[in-house]
């Protein structure tokens, strides 16, 4: 796992092994602003809602029940998340 500074937001380099599934909590760009979340530059979660069927392996994205981050499920494999506001 990794992370790095993408403009306004930070991007995140996550693998996992094969048959381990995840849940991902990103934070929010800001409390109380709506978050962008893409993956490999696809939106997945629009700020608002998940975007079914964007980015193989993605199965879920919402925001999470303290809204301070947007909780992101996936399958096994390797991805890159980046978070900003939304355009």
């Amino acid at each position: 796992q990794s992370q790095g500074q993408a403009g306004s937001g930070i991007t995140y380099s996550i693998t996992l092994p094969v048959g381990v599934p995840s849940r991902v909590h990103l934070p929010l760009i800001a409390r109380g602003k709506p978050t962008q979340v893409t993956e490999s530059g696809t939106v997945v979660f629009d700020g608002s809602k998940f975007v079914a069927g964007a980015a193989q392996g993605v199965v879920a994205a919402a925001l999470a029940a303290d809204e301070l981050s947007v909780v992101v499920e996936t399958q096994s494999g390797s991805y890159s998340f980046a978070t900003s506001l939304p355009k």
